[in-house]
């Protein structure tokens, strides 16, 4: 990845629980998601937290890739980010890529923006596995080929609280390797996965056939 072992950044803080990383503006943010990507660091167990919102500007490239994750705690306090415009082809796709190995995201807001990607769409996050994620919400727009979620696209042995969509999900069935073809307000496929004072209120909407659409969940499964 050109850049990336050259990358500075500069974040206040050092990263624990009481000091957490501060993120105050876009480049934080690019900063994080440039050493995640190129596979520099992946923040398992770091804690990065919020000033005030940020808007992007131009097409936002997800923190993460299939292959790089984050595994840290990131904390919005009560912030967002607006503008989050995404246009992919690929997998996986949504503000964080991937996040997973007891990561957790709380009271984080994706304020605006359009999130597209082929399978495994949500507006917070694409894929959770053993994460947490509490007091969020997606208010950007979700279309997706299939697995199509407003928070996430799929989620695995997640506990996701006091969280809500406001934004429009869609899929429009278009061929692909998936034989699951599902959307919901929340997660478009949840394994093993606890809601709690959770809801939706973004219209869901699917063309063609052999869909589960769900205001919360698209389908569930143990």
């Amino acid at each position: 990845c050109l850049g990336c072992a050259s990358a500075a950044f500069g974040w206040n803080g050092s990263g624990t629980e009481q000091d957490p990383y501060l993120i105050q503006n876009e480049q934080d943010i690019i900063e994080l998601r440039d050493q995640i990507n190129c596979g520099d660091n992946e923040y398992a167990g770091d804690y990065f937290a919020m000033t005030n919102d940020i808007a992007l500007a131009g097409d936002w490239t997800p923190i993460g890739t299939e292959i790089y994750q984050f595994r840290g705690h990131w904390d919005g306090r009560n912030h967002g980010v607006s503008n989050v415009n995404i246009t992919s082809t690929s997998d996986t796709v949504g503000f964080f890529t991937q996040i997973s190995d007891n990561a957790t995201i709380a009271n984080f807001r994706i304020l605006s923006g359009q999130i597209k990607g082929d399978s495994i769409v949500g507006g917070l996050v694409g894929l959770a596995k053993n994460a947490t994620i509490t007091n969020c919400a997606n208010a950007a727009k979700v279309e997706g080929k299939a697995i199509v979620g407003g928070i996430a696209g799929r989620a695995y042995e997640c506990r996701i609280t006091r969280t809500f969509n406001t934004g429009q999900c869609s899929s429009d069935h278009a061929p692909n390797r998936y034989n699951n073809y599902v959307v919901g307000g929340l997660v478009g496929f949840a394994t093993n996965t606890e809601l709690n004072s959770c809801y939706n209120t973004g219209a869901i909407s699917a063309s063609g056939n052999r869909f589960y659409v769900g205001g919360l969940l698209g389908e569930a499964s143990e």
